[in-house]
């Protein structure tokens, strides 16, 4: 399901679980292996695909196995312009 942007944190925080599960076994890796990859518990990896709080660290970890940490660069791209924002006066 497409993000909108007005969804609240639990709806974000299992989508984005589910979007983590699906890729993880698009990549043919179990729970287990994926978890071991990251360093985290298979706890920690039990509690990302079901949408509960995780440290970010943990995330980050999971994201890097899977090859997805890139795409920070496009949820946070960096402000290189400043005028991007309006400057105070």
């Amino acid at each position: 399901m497409k993000i909108q942007g007005n969804e609240n944190n639990r709806y974000l925080l299992i989508e984005m679980g589910n979007r983590i599960r699906d890729t993880r076994i698009a990549s043919n890796m179990t729970r287990k292996e994926l978890a071991e990859k990251a360093g985290v518990a298979l706890k920690t990896m039990e509690r990302v695909e079901n949408g509960e709080n995780v440290k970010i660290e943990n995330l980050l970890n999971i994201l890097r196995v899977l090859k997805l940490l890139q795409n920070l660069e496009i949820l946070i791209p960096e402000q290189s312009d400043l005028t991007v924002f309006d400057k105070p006066k």
